[in-house]
């Protein structure tokens, strides 16, 4: 099974009609009739993982755009946005918050940021992504094998990443054309 990490920008698209990589990512959380035509369930075979970090830059994100465009307030958009986000078919959610022997891994995980800090030189929330990633994969949660993205800075890195990390940095479309390959 193929496990990909998705981050904000790839899962913020799939809210945004015109966005560049919008149809793609709509395309792989599509949802498909099962033989029976009863239920539905997912186009295609993958497991996206998404962080709490992912969740936070979502509800930041709806929360500015709601009082940049003085949207009703009273409706808590952030929260319908995650609930919604969290329901799209394949995702998981997942942190290395704890290990096998109950230790907390918040120090690890910024440990594990400071590390690839100087090879990797990116921005703090986008090392942070790339250090739970590397965590996940480190405690055999889930073997991460993509980490979809629209970052235009992260995209440009994307061989020093796979070189410090073993993964592969691709935007949603690349992603959705590997998948459709399967």
């Amino acid at each position: 099974m193929i496990v990909a990490y998705f981050d904000t920008s790839s899962i913020l698209s799939y809210w945004i009609i015109g966005e560049i990589h919008h149809q793609s990512i709509f395309e792989l959380f599509t949802e498909v009739p099962d033989k029976s035509g009863k239920e539905s369930i997912a186009k295609y075979k993958f497991t996206g993982i998404l962080s709490g970090l992912v969740l936070t830059e979502i509800a930041s994100v709806v929360e500015r755009q709601q009082s940049k465009f003085n949207l009703d307030t009273t409706v808590d958009l952030s929260k319908e946005y995650i609930r919604s986000t969290l329901k799209l078919p394949n995702i998981r959610l997942i942190d290395p918050i704890i290990s096998k022997d109950n230790s907390l891994l918040t120090y690890a995980m910024y440990t594990e940021s400071i590390q690839l800090a100087p090879n990797l030189r990116l921005k703090s929330l986008d090392n942070l992504h790339l250090s739970i990633v590397s965590l996940i994969t480190k405690q055999d949660q889930y073997q991460i094998s993509y980490f979809v993205t629209g970052d235009k800075e992260i995209l440009e890195n994307s061989r020093k990443i796979r070189s410090h990390l073993g993964i592969t940095v691709v935007t949603p479309d690349t992603f959705l054309e590997s998948i459709e390959q399967l």
